[in-house]
């Protein structure tokens, strides 16, 4: 007898839509739709978060609410200066020194 195939698993909590008859012009408009969804969000988030900001108090470092909690933390990055390495090691090893890489992009826009 046969083994059952294993059912495949959703990524998303509400699972991802089925594209088995989608057409590349139909998923050009949902991911248009998404991206502009993500940016409103983006947006909604740092709003929300300026505002937490104007309301937390210095040294106050978690935040619980109903369903969420916060933590704050001051971080710092060490990042490393462009301009400074070309300036003192020449724009020549700056490019012998980079590495290049090929990927493909989709990009969308509202027609």
């Amino acid at each position: 007898m046969p083994k059952p195939k294993p059912k495949a698993k959703k990524s998303m909590k509400s699972g991802l839509p089925n594209l088995d008859n989608a057409t590349p012009s139909i998923i050009v408009d949902w991911l248009g739709a998404a991206r502009e969804q993500i940016k409103e969000l983006q947006q909604l988030e740092g709003y929300y978060k300026e505002a937490l900001k104007a309301r937390v108090d210095e040294g106050e470092d978690e935040i619980i609410g109903e369903k969420f909690s916060a933590e704050i933390l001051e971080v710092a990055q060490l990042r490393i200066d462009t301009a400074a390495v070309k300036e003192e090691f020449g724009e020549e090893w700056w490019e012998d020194h980079c590495k290049l890489i090929e990927f493909q992009q989709i990009r969308t826009k509202r027609i």
